[in-house]
């Protein structure tokens, strides 16, 4: 989704698709199939270290290929930690 995103350059790939019509949804999924989502409107794409989001109303997300939704009210944090590694065990 975010082909710009490098693992060793300090920065996280943050995708949003902003107030993008029900029509234009599936082309969104593909696009994002074919790593070209950045390039269609209604996408913001930037490179960050850190990134709070707000959900005004229910909001689905996907971090990381993990899928779920903020409440309304709720927020997120993600913020990245230089020279860690995280070790996900089954």
């Amino acid at each position: 989704v975010a082909p710009d995103a490098e693992t060793d350059d300090g920065l996280l790939g943050l995708v949003a698709v902003t107030d993008v019509p029900l029509h234009q949804r599936p082309r969104c999924v593909l696009a994002a199939a074919r790593g070209r989502l950045q390039s269609h409107p209604g996408v913001l794409g930037r490179r960050v270290t850190s990134a709070t989001v707000r959900a005004e109303e229910s909001l689905p997300c996907h971090v990381d290929g993990e899928a779920f939704v903020l409440g309304p009210g709720e927020e997120m944090r993600v913020k990245l930690l230089t020279g860690r590694a995280i070790v996900v065990e089954p």
